[in-house]
């Protein structure tokens, strides 16, 4: 699974994935969506891969994604 979000949601959706047996999915990354965020515990965990937006496709190829999950893909308001 790779997950198009970077925010507190989406680790928590690697969080599910990673600890319980039963969630038959591994998440092999992020995607950051242009003016978001990435999360403190992404940000800190060496364990997990960020990858930008623009290299979503060979993300995709690389791990031969057939599922994913989006989440908290709001832009920042600019001041």
């Amino acid at each position: 699974t790779l997950v198009i979000g970077t925010g507190a949601d989406a680790y928590h959706i690697y969080k599910v994935a990673k600890r319980n047996r039963f969630a038959l999915t591994k998440v092999v990354g992020f995607i950051k969506v242009p003016d978001t965020e990435v999360s403190r515990e992404l940000a800190n965990n060496k364990n997990v891969k960020v990858y930008s937006y623009n290299r979503l496709e060979r993300v995709i190829e690389k791990y031969n994604v057939d599922n994913g999950a989006i989440k908290e893909c709001i832009s920042k308001e600019k001041s």
